[in-house]
């Protein structure tokens, strides 16, 4: 869990948008719509947290990564969609466990809705505390449109569409066929007749990831990625993950709430307004006088000279 609670302090500040994670033994995967800030403002302060970790558990000096993580940019749905159940369903294909739910760090609870329920009991806890920690920097209603099998589903059917999609990927590496291949040809050619049939038009909603198609001059169409830009509730989140992981968003809201509950709207005030964030959008999103997040502005400004 440590490592889980690493990644989950590394991502607000870096303005990006967690999508998956698979924590492995020996490395990690993580998928991510990069902000306005380089890539390096997640990966840099993460991988030292990490070596920091793992040189004070096991007592040692010395690097812990011996190369440069990779990057690989996914520039279509397609690419998106696979990326994330590639990252999802890692532990099975490295052979550590066959239910992706018996493995607990990776974010394929999140997004198949199992946590709360899986199947066998003594596996809930670590699912649950993996799921209870992401879902503080992954939302997966964005993701999910991906594996839509039709528009305007709800985030059940949605979250059904992705089980089927797994399902789908885990038994077609079963039978050593190509999952992205869905004629079921392949080295076992009677085994996979029974298995599930892929669905032809998956990702039906692409969501916030990535616009409808449009065209560009005379050229063919293209699908451009958004820019991903945090918004209000993004900053406070990274506000109360570095200040106070323990107090609820809501509680903050307001002008009640004592002497701590003030401290922490002081530092989200400063954290929007160095986002850029106008005072009055401040002021709504708090529930808070324009004027109260002025003078807090102003007071921040006269520090720092």
């Amino acid at each position: 869990m440590a490592v889980v609670e690493a990644v989950v302090r590394a991502v607000p500040p870096s303005q990006a948008r967690l999508l998956a994670l698979a924590i492995m033994p020996n490395h990690l995967h993580l998928v991510v719509q990069q902000g306005e800030r380089p890539l390096s403002a997640l990966m840099q302060p993460l991988l030292r947290r990490l070596a920091h970790l793992l040189q004070r558990e096991h007592r040692f000096e010395g690097p812990v990564f011996w190369r440069p993580y990779a990057v690989a940019a996914c520039h279509d749905p397609d690419h998106a969609r696979n990326a994330i159940a590639y990252t999802n369903l890692n532990p099975v294909r490295a052979g550590l466990c066959e239910d992706p739910l018996d493995y607990a760090w990776t974010s394929h609870a999140l997004y198949s809705g199992d946590a709360a329920s899986p199947t066998s009991a003594d596996r809930s806890g670590p699912v649950a505390a993996t799921t209870a920690a992401l879902v503080r920097v992954i939302d997966p209603a964005v993701a999910l449109p991906l594996f839509a099998t039709a528009a305007d589903r709800s985030l059940d059917q949605l979250r059904q569409d992705y089980r089927d999609h797994v399902e789908w990927r885990l038994a077609a590496d079963r039978d050593d066929a190509e999952p992205d291949d869905p004629s079921g040809a392949g080295a076992h050619s009677d085994a996979s007749a029974a298995r599930p049939v892929a669905p032809l038009r998956w990702g039906q909603a692409y969501g916030p990831l990535f616009q409808s198609p449009v065209r560009s001059g005379d050229g063919p169409p293209d699908l451009l990625e958004r820019r991903y830009r945090p918004g209000l509730g993004d900053v406070a989140r990274a506000t109360l993950i570095r200040f106070a992981p323990d107090v609820p968003l809501e509680l903050v809201k307001g002008r009640f709430g004592g002497a701590r509950m003030s401290e922490i709207r002081h530092r989200m005030v400063i954290d929007m307004n160095a986002a850029g964030f106008p005072n009055v959008a401040v002021a709504r999103f708090l529930g808070i006088s324009e004027s109260a997040v002025s003078k807090i502005v102003c007071a921040h400004r006269d520090l720092r000279r």
